[in-house]
């Protein structure tokens, strides 16, 4: 896409025009805001730094960004969850106590209560794999091992990992 007035200075896309106006207004920006004063500035640094369009890094930034909040969503609606079931009960008032306090110690403890409905209702269930070679894995004292052979495929539950 072309735009006439705009073409006839600069002989270029309007992408190109975009990507070259993005760069010069972040080495404005960063000589007013040093880098280091940015925790993330190496993240797009090394984007800026592959010359894509600007347009397209956006939409890789967004594209994470997205992803990612759909997975933490995910991850906080399990947790309340798994708290707001009856049998909780004693836990959900610890939890309750513990936010209308401040304190270190109870940030620790909510932490721990977090980790704690995460590990026993994962966002995820498992996964499907593939083995890749032959393995006989050991199931601990007195259980047989599990003999596992190259192109096997393995159901990995998160679900039921760490519950023994």
């Amino acid at each position: 896409m072309r735009i006439p007035l705009v073409s006839s200075i600069f002989p270029c896309s309007y992408s190109k025009l975009l990507n070259f106006i993005g760069k010069l207004l972040a080495g404005v920006a960063s000589s007013i805001w040093p880098a280091t004063k940015k925790p993330c500035y190496p993240f797009p640094s090394a984007l800026t730094a592959t010359g894509g369009p600007i347009d397209e890094l956006l939409g890789n930034i967004l594209g994470v960004a997205v992803g990612a909040c759909v997975n933490y969503a995910q991850a906080a609606v399990n947790v309340i969850e798994f708290y707001l079931d009856d049998a909780r009960t004693d836990e959900r008032k610890a939890i309750l106590e513990l936010v209308t306090t401040s304190g270190p110690q109870n940030d620790a403890l909510l932490r721990g209560y977090v980790c704690e409905a995460m590990r026993l209702k994962p966002q995820f269930s498992g996964l499907w794999t593939e083995a890749a070679v032959d393995v006989s894995i050991s199931q601990g004292s007195g259980l047989l091992p599990v003999d596992v052979k190259a192109g096997d495929r393995i159901w990995a539950s998160f679900r039921n990992a760490h519950l023994n």
